[in-house]
This record gives structure tokens, C-alpha cells and sequence, in this order.
């Protein structure tokens, strides 16, 4: 089955690689006044390598700049994030939405995540060594 979703905007932005930098996200909204708007990002938002309540918290703070500019955000499965919070919606918010592979966005966008990477255990449990080092 076919996920479908509809967003009103008057633009639509993509953007990339973004890395779990939410809070650089919500700081580019103001700086370049996106209001109304829709942003795709498009794979390896950052989703899964912190712990889930630190992604609630810095997801919190960019939903809140989201509702403050009327802005939406789509996030699609990069090969670094966790495909969890996309098949199962756990990061969405009124105005942040992970969408899971072969969603249809707006009628004409077909997203589908990126592949898994083969480092991504290693790298995970090296940025956990790095979390617990520094507590």
C-alpha cells in the first residue's frame, strides 16, 4: 500500500544530510524567513543515533519553530538513520512528519529511503562509547 500525504505550501524546499543538526535547521528558518513553506529532507536526518528522548527534545525545539513559521517538514529514511522512526512514526509532531519508504507527497513526489549502510552498527555503537565517555 501506498502512503499518501498533502501539504499545502507556497514553496517547497529539499535539503540533505542534515545529520541531527535540528536546531541549525530551526536557526535557517528564521535567518532566511521561511514561512508557509514545506522542506524535504531528503535521507540521513539524524534520526536514531541519539538516545529517543534526546530526539524528542531537539525535535521539540524544531516543531516549535516549524509552528511558529506555519512551516512543514518531511523526512525521508536516510542509509544513517534508524528506519524505525519512519515505519512506526515515532519522531512526528503536528508539523514534522517521518514518512516511510514509497510515500507519495503532494500528488507527484514519490520518496523512498536511501539503502541500509553497513557501518551503521559500528558507527552507532562508537557514538554510544563517545556519550557515555564524556558523562
Amino acid at each position: 500500500m501506498v502512503n499518501k500525504i498533502n501539504i499545502q505550501c507556497n514553496h517547497l524546499y529539499a535539503v540533505g544530510d542534515i545529520h541531527g543538526y535540528f536546531n541549525e535547521l530551526a536557526f535557517m528558518l528564521k535567518r532566511y524567513d521561511i514561512k508557509d513553506d514545506c522542506i524535504i529532507i531528503c535521507g540521513d536526518c539524524g534520526l536514531g543515533f541519539s538516545s529517543p528522548d534526546a530526539t524528542k527534545k531537539e525535535m521539540s525545539k524544531l516543531n516549535k519553530a516549524c509552528r511558529d513559521r506555519n512551516v512543514k517538514i518531511v523526512m525521508v529514511r536516510g542509509n544513517h538513520d534508524d528506519p524505525a522512526y519512519f515505519d512506526q512514526g515515532l519522531a512526528n509532531t503536528k508539523n514534522i512528519i517521518a514518512v516511510p519508504d514509497y510515500t507519495v507527497v503532494n500528488e507527484n513526489i514519490l520518496v523512498v529511503g536511501g539503502g541500509v549502510s553497513i557501518d551503521r552498527i559500528h558507527r552507532k555503537e562508537a557514538m554510544e562509547l563517545d556519550i557515555r565517555h564524556y558523562k
